[in-house]
């Protein structure tokens, strides 16, 4: 089995001086993942330790065959604009922009990252298969809770990533729009052959997983 996560002996620390310990965390490449436990167990946490954005205070964590603990930190943040796709809890999109500009937005902010015409494609191409495609052209502020946190998954996609990181994606979604996110998000990121580590508090979510972790028994 190739492994697109590899986690071993790992202790990741937050502000407040709390720490929270995991003896093994392994996500099979192309394959999904949910990690759960109570608020402030450190969910969030090891999503930013899987992304590189943090270090964990030991342990060995191993990412799309890089081992990121022995990164520095330009490596590190260089590693994830390749290969990182990220789907955060407050969906993180600029009233300023239209639907199509934040998609592209990796693309206008990383140096690493060259916009071309083929990136507008794949916007709109994107934005057509979570059934977007019509509001391209608006502001995220005139959409649906459902419909930005679709927006937000186009994006995260946009770079073509192998792992993709979604923090409590469904989060303020009815239980109708919360199960047709999550199915679409599975469709998304298998069709491209990506990997998912999830982090929810539902477990009906987390069943949608082949594998979970529970942080709060970690």
């Amino acid at each position: 089995m190739t492994r697109a996560v590899r986690a071993e002996g790992l202790t990741i620390g937050w502000p407040g001086g709390f720490t929270r310990s995991v003896d093994r965390f392994e996500v099979a490449s192309g394959g999904h993942a949910a990690v759960v436990g109570p608020s402030g167990c450190g969910k969030s946490t090891l999503l930013a330790v899987l992304a590189g954005e943090t270090t964990p205070l030991a342990g060995t964590v191993e990412v799309m065959g890089e081992r990121l603990d022995r990164m520095g930190d330009r490596a590190r943040r260089a590693w994830r604009v390749r290969h990182v796709g990220r789907i955060l809890q407050e969906r993180a999109l600029l009233d300023a922009l239209s639907v199509r500009d934040n998609v592209e937005l990796p693309y206008r902010l990383h140096p690493a990252l060259r916009w071309t015409p083929a990136v507008r494609t794949r916007a709109l191409d994107a934005l057509a298969a979570l059934g977007l495609d019509d509001k391209a052209d608006r502001a995220p502020a005139t959409l649906s809770t459902g419909e930005r946190q679709r927006v937000a998954v186009a994006r995260a996609l946009i770079t073509e990533p192998g792992l993709v990181l979604a923090d409590e994606p469904t989060t303020g979604l009815d239980p109708g729009r919360r199960d047709a996110v999550v199915a679409m998000l599975h469709r998304a990121v298998e069709a491209r052959g990506a990997t998912l580590v999830l982090v929810t508090h539902d477990p009906t979510v987390a069943a949608t997983c082949a594998s979970s972790l529970d942080l709060g028994r970690a």
